[in-house]
This record gives structure tokens, C-alpha cells and sequence, in this order.
């Protein structure tokens, strides 16, 4: 099974002159590259939220905010889908879990390959990302779990950087 690490935000410090002259440091990100095994923890959240799962999908989250310490970006994420209360909740929350893995996976040149497919029927940003062809879709579960396309990481990084997030 195709799997994928993304690595965790490195901060460097950079030092910036202050108003009164002094030196200051600031926290600037540095390109994170995606690797391999992340996607099996992001993976096991889609499975679950596929077969209407919350607590599976609650407890996916943590494991992979687990493997991503330091990482704000995926430990928002993660918390969200882990405080839902209901499973729309947590499909917007791993809605921007995707959008963030996306964005990843295309700014990284070696990264693996992986299957994008979009959902024309979820309001909000409705990629997301599979380790093997077969659609599965989190986004509508048990009552639609065939719905939706395969489409471009292209494609899903342009609605990833759109203010409108339904691009098809």
C-alpha cells in the first residue's frame, strides 16, 4: 500500500532589526517535503469517516496527531476532526486536513504518487486523497460512498488556492 509521510514544519530563526534598533528573531517555515507513512494515518480517518465511523475516525485523527508533533497546521486539523461532535462536523475538519495534504504533496517534487478525487456533492473543499483506485468518499459515507471523480493533484491544488473551494 502506497504510503506517505509529509515531514513537519522546520522553523529557522531569522534576525530582523526592531524599531529601536535592536535584533529580534522570527520563525520563518521551511518547504515541507512529503516522504512516506503519514497517508496510512490520514487514510484510516477517510476509511472511517467512508463507513460513517466517527469514534474510528476520532481515534485515526489522534493517532496521526500523534505521529505529527510540532506540526500546527496537521495538529488544528487532526483536533478538529477529534472534538466533532457529529460526522458533518468532522468531514469539514478533515476537509481542510485534505487541503493541507494536498498543497503538501504538490510542493513536493519526489513525493509518492497518490489518487485525488473530488466530491461535486460536499459543500466546502471537496478533495481529497486515496493510496489506491477503488472510490471511497468521505465526505458523503454510507449514503453516497460511490459518489464523486478521480481528478488532478492540479486540480485540487487550484481549489486549494482558490477563495471559492468547488473547482471541478
Amino acid at each position: 500500500m502506497l504510503t506517505l509521510l509529509f515531514s513537519l514544519f522546520i522553523s529557522h530563526a531569522s534576525a530582523e532589526p526592531a524599531p529601536d534598533g535592536s535584533t529580534t528573531t522570527s520563525a520563518a517555515p521551511v518547504p515541507v517535503a512529503v516522504t512516506a507513512d503519514v497517508i496510512t494515518r490520514y487514510d484510516a480517518v477517510r476509511t472511517a469517516l467512508v463507513a460513517d465511523d466517527l469514534a474510528t475516525a476520532k481515534t485515526a485523527a489522534q493517532a496521526m496527531a500523534t505521529s505529527s508533533p510540532g506540526d500546527s497546521p496537521v495538529l488544528e486539523a487532526t483536533n478538529a476532526i477529534t472534538a466533532a461532535p457529529d460526522l458533518a462536523t468532522a468531514r469539514v475538519a478533515y476537509s481542510q486536513l485534505s487541503r493541507l495534504l494536498i498543497t503538501r504533496l504538490a510542493a513536493t517534487p519526489s513525493a509518492p504518487k497518490a489518487l485525488v478525487y473530488f466530491c461535486p456533492m460536499f459543500t466546502g473543499y471537496a478533495y481529497w486523497l486515496q493510496p489506491k483506485a477503488g472510490l471511497a468518499n468521505p465526505y458523503m459515507g454510507q449514503t453516497m460512498p460511490g459518489c464523486g471523480e478521480e481528478t488532478s493533484l492540479k486540480v485540487a491544488l487550484k481549489a486549494a488556492n482558490s477563495t471559492s473551494t468547488k473547482v471541478p
